[in-house]
């Protein structure tokens, strides 16, 4: 009588305890680096989007030939910017029918220029006019897209740094209208500093 041999398929339980062990040194190197990567991507979600806004509040300054002016209110928790043809917009106005609110006219209607910290949790922003730290008011210039201080004094640099817990950048909007982002402190490279 012949016998056969039967094979059997499936780990042995050194292979299955090797297998766990490199899937648990796996999982402690990564999530802290997953941690760290969704970390630097809300400040850099915050600042790419301020750099858009002024960008696009200066080439609406230059296309409409009219100045545009940017308000700003900061803080720990709270904080907006926004901007209008209006020297004196509310940039924590968020209902566009508000006489005070930061909007433009498009095409005839009214679109509210305001940003927030509502899609940036946990990201402050600290704002700066020339060294001091300031909220308030700065505008662009239409004529030569500079920009300049409410009261029309020229050649003041505006600061807006965006931080959630070791990590900053900067959105600077130089003395001759300018934006650019960089990193004030080199905690989030890919940016020039500051």
């Amino acid at each position: 009588m012949v016998s056969f041999r039967r094979q059997h398929w499936g780990f042995t339980l050194v292979e299955l305890m090797v297998t766990i062990t490199i899937a648990a040194i796996l999982l402690t190197i990564g999530v802290p680096s997953l941690t760290s990567f969704f970390d630097r991507q809300k400040v850099v979600a915050a600042a790419e989007e301020a750099y858009s806004s002024m960008q696009l509040a200066k080439g609406e300054a230059l296309s409409r030939s009219k100045n545009i002016y940017i308000n700003v209110e900061d803080g720990i928790n709270t904080w907006s910017y926004g901007f209008s043809t209006s020297s004196d917009c509310d940039s924590t106005e968020t209902d566009l029918s508000e006489s005070s609110a930061c909007v433009l006219e498009v095409g005839g209607n009214a679109d509210l220029m305001h940003w927030d910290n509502d899609a940036h949790e946990g990201v402050r922003l600290t704002t700066y006019l020339g060294s001091s730290t300031a909220e308030g008011t700065t505008k662009f210039d239409y004529t030569r897209g500079m920009h300049e201080k409410k009261s029309d004094q020229t050649g003041i640099v505006r600061t807006f740094v965006f931080s959630y817990k070791t990590l900053k950048l900067a959105v600077v909007i130089n003395k001759v209208g300018r934006v650019r982002i960089c990193s004030p402190d080199g905690s989030i490279g890919g940016y020039s500093a500051c």
